[in-house]
């Protein structure tokens, strides 16, 4: 039986429109079958008011990174999770917490830990290289940690903010300071380096204080002590190594004595919301803040720009902040990883990308990953409270 030629083309039609049907479809069942929730984990406490505002801020930003890149159709089509876990800024349980995590096979990297203490016997004991896992953008500046195998920085370290600090002091002819460190953290460490560079930068430290951070201590009878100190050392300036309601108890208190108008400086962990939130616009003005991360009030670059946009669509309730900015950035720095990872990403695959990310754009400020070294931005910013508790650069 033959057919005409308008039979013939009319069949060819439909013969070539249902195998683009059944192609079509294909592709999209394998586009699901390729799509999953990569999970990433998190480990700060909102539990210990030492860190509390600290981690709600970085929390969020982190959240509101991937909420924007699965608003836009994930990564690869992958959507992205984020686990968190509260260690109440415990070193043994950051550390019992840690291995949870790398003992999940769903967990493909860990991202912006936030505990000096726990991420020092971490790195110590060479967890994430010893487990393939890759640390993204630690809250962290001490160089042993942002040194470690498979930890990726973005923040710039501690010891570079009390190089800024230092600086600003004896440019504005400070001729000594006190040190007020929290017994906690990173407290300890980085008053030794402080006072080191202090040394060599011939800036006299004419006392070093303590104060009771740990839980069930007596935070307010330390401060109390400290400030009966710097009443007779009468100091020029005062360097607070401390964060979160230690920090804001020990500002709020200074400034009700009658040394109260001492200039004093703060480290980027203060956030300075909670702060004037604590101690009112008055007792925070004038404190000089050093930041390890860009400036989050105004779009001075595409990075902010986008922390903004991302705000505005997504989280409009959520302020700007420094930490809110950081956790921001180290949800992009886990997207652009997982963007070279693959369609499938694994934890050995995302930790691949990023020891090749190289010399990586974030829109402004750049980081550098490599097998060999990993740098962050390397930034610093010193910002003042103004009026109304307003930053000034």
């Amino acid at each position: 039986m033959q057919m005409s030629n308008g039979v013939c083309m009319l069949y060819a039609t439909k013969t070539r429109l249902c195998a683009s049907l059944v192609s079509g479809f294909a592709l999209l069942l394998s586009s699901l079958s390729f799509a999953a929730e990569i999970s990433f984990g998190h480990i700060s406490s909102l539990s210990n008011p030492a860190s509390a505002d600290s981690a709600k801020a970085l929390r969020a930003g982190i959240q509101l990174a991937f909420d924007a890149a699965n608003a836009d159709g994930g990564v690869s089509g992958n959507t992205l999770k984020l686990v968190l876990k509260d260690d109440s800024l415990d070193a043994k349980k950051m550390v019992d917490l840690a291995t949870e995590l790398a003992a999940d096979a769903d967990i493909v990297g860990l991202v912006a830990f936030l505990n000096t203490a726990g991420l020092s016997t971490l790195a110590g004991a060479d967890f994430f290289g010893k487990n393939g896992i890759a640390l993204v953008a630690p809250f962290q500046g001490n160089q042993n940690i942002v040194e470690a195998a498979n930890v990726f920085p973005f923040r710039s370290g501690y010891n570079a903010e009390i190089a800024a600090i230092l600086k600003e002091a004896k440019a504005t002819f400070k001729q000594n300071i006190a040190i007020v460190h929290y017994n906690v953290a990173f407290g300890p460490p980085v008053t030794k380096a402080a006072i080191e560079q202090a040394t060599a930068s011939k800036v006299p430290v004419v006392a070093t204080l303590e104060i009771d951070a740990k839980p069930g201590g007596n935070l307010a009878g330390s401060i109390d002590r400290a400030i009966a100190e710097l009443r007779l050392k009468k100091p020029e300036a005062i360097l607070i190594i401390a964060a979160g309601k230690p920090s804001s108890d020990f500002v709020a208190a200074i400034r009700k004595s009658e040394i109260g108008t001492t200039q004093l400086y703060g480290m980027s962990v203060i956030v300075p919301e909670a702060l004037v939130v604590s101690t009112g616009e008055k007792a925070a003005r004038g404190l000089v803040l050093s930041q390890a991360t860009p400036y989050p009030f105004a779009a001075t670059s595409q990075l902010v720009g986008q922390y903004h946009r991302a705000l505005r669509e997504l989280a409009p309730n959520q302020p700007r902040s420094f930490s809110g900015l950081e956790g921001f950035i180290a949800g992009k720095l886990v997207i652009a990883g997982l963007r070279k990872a693959g369609a499938r990403p694994s934890r050995q695959s995302f930790t691949s990308a990023m020891n090749s990310l190289g010399n990586y754009d974030l829109g402004g400020p750049r980081v550098s990953y490599g097998s060999q070294a990993r740098s962050g931005w390397g930034g610093v910013e010193l910002v003042i409270f103004g009026r109304d508790g307003k930053l000034v650069r």
